[in-house]
């Protein structure tokens, strides 16, 4: 992967190639961006949206096709990559991600409709063949409990944290060719300020649980789970305690992921105002 993105950075010809072949290729779109936001982050705005205007064209082929994934996520990293550049803020970014991914999810529901339409019909149709009135009885008292808004939100939330990913994996890049241990230093020391943690947690958990907000609430957990990933990260390594607590870390979230994601969105909130990791004693 680095190997690539030395390639990438060399010039205009090399970034357009890689970000043109990635984006052709199914499920490795998200690279493409990754190496969008790298070109913006160390070459500027101007540099990065020469590249972005033919590295659409793969997207915009994808989109003809009924996915708009690929083209979505490109102008999303794309955007965040230049608030990155434009604050050198993380917050700001957290901010910008939850605008863009709310505008995509407008933009993917679209065409999610049509697939769960086609779904729900396929198994109407099976239900009715089999004689199981009960099943489609079932189909539409969950259709109106907003099951095809949670299914939405559930995609929504995925595809922001995809944005992140790749444009961490553009810091990361930055980080290993012209600064290193600079990533590292930048996301152990991110913290939401206490604002935007805190409404987002009464988003959440308060005007989430009276009005029907399925649709929006999983992604609005992102930024407060992005933020607390660095606590834990930022914890760890001013502790000094070593990979395998990570390692517990994230077997704890495959094993208990709802309860941990809980945890995680509180401890998110409350280090907004508290700043734990300033209360830790470094150890060497």
């Amino acid at each position: 992967m680095r190997a690539l993105a030395q390639y990438a950075i060399r010039g205009h010809r090399e970034a357009t190639l890689v970000t043109v072949v990635t984006a052709l290729i199914p499920l490795l779109f998200w690279i493409s961006a990754a190496v969008l936001a790298l070109v913006i982050l160390r070459k500027g705005t101007n540099e990065g949206l020469k590249v972005l205007f033919w590295a659409a064209l793969p997207g915009i082929i994808w989109l003809g096709a009924g996915d708009p994934t690929s083209l979505l996520t490109l102008l999303g990293v794309s955007t965040l990559a230049i608030v990155l550049r434009q604050t050198i803020s993380w917050h700001w970014v957290l901010l910008a991600a939850l605008l863009v991914g709310l505008l995509s999810n407008l933009v993917m529901a679209v065409y999610l409709q049509t697939a769960l339409a086609a779904i729900e019909q396929m198994l109407e149709q099976s239900a009715l063949q089999n004689g199981t009135s009960n099943l489609t009885q079932q189909l539409q008292v969950l259709q109106t409990n907003g099951l095809d808004g949670a299914i939405v939100g559930l995609f929504g939330a995925t595809h922001l944290a995809m944005l992140l990913a790749s444009l961490v994996l553009a810091r990361w890049w930055q980080a290993c060719l012209f600064n290193p241990g600079g990533w590292q230093a930048e996301f152990h020391q991110l913290r939401l300020p206490l604002w935007l943690s805190g409404l987002l947690v009464v988003v959440v958990f308060g005007v989430g649980n009276i009005l029907d907000l399925s649709r929006w609430v999983p992604m609005l957990t992102v930024p407060l789970l992005f933020a607390a990933m660095a606590l834990i990260h930022g914890s760890v390594r001013k502790l000094n305690l070593g990979w395998p607590i990570l390692l517990l870390f994230y077997l704890a979230n495959m094993f208990f992921g709802a309860t941990i994601i809980s945890i995680m969105i509180f401890a998110s909130a409350a280090d907004s105002l508290l700043d734990f990791r300033q209360r830790l004693p470094t150890r060497q």
